[in-house]
């Protein structure tokens, strides 16, 4: 079940749409600074925080799993601000994907797709009352 819900929610909200000739051609910049990875948590979290309530959406089968983003107004604004602030600090960083490690160590990496994310928010919200936006 959490299989299906994960490959739905990574259809649905992902943050690495390209295709395979895009990915073929991307180098992550790996984020070694303190500072540069404190900025992309920052960013995943804010991910982390919408994903998670999309997730719940489709789960509980609210909206068409496509809609789900929408009907979190909120943790969107949230994400599209922390993505405009990560960009403002970073505007190499635009269309890129980030790697770091956990806290420094090298047991656990994280990965980012920025072009994939901006894409996402670049989707309009439908207008509909099924989308949950006013």
């Amino acid at each position: 079940m959490f299989k299906k819900i994960a490959l739905i929610l990574a259809l649905c909200f992902s943050v690495s749409i390209t295709s395979n000739a895009d990915l073929q051609n991307v180098t992550p910049i790996e984020l070694g600074s303190n500072s540069d990875v404190s900025d992309a948590k920052t960013l995943n979290n804010a991910v982390d925080g919408l994903s998670n309530k999309v997730m719940e959406c489709v789960k509980n089968k609210d909206a068409k799993p496509d809609e789900c983003y929408c009907r979190y107004p909120q943790e969107l604004a949230q994400l599209r601000n922390a993505y405009e602030k990560a960009l403002k600090l970073h505007p190499t960083w635009r269309d890129q994907v980030l790697f770091w490690w956990r806290d420094g160590k090298h047991d656990y990496s994280y990965n980012l797709s920025l072009k994939g994310l901006r894409m996402q928010l670049e989707k309009k919200c439908p207008t509909h009352p099924s989308s949950g936006t006013r």
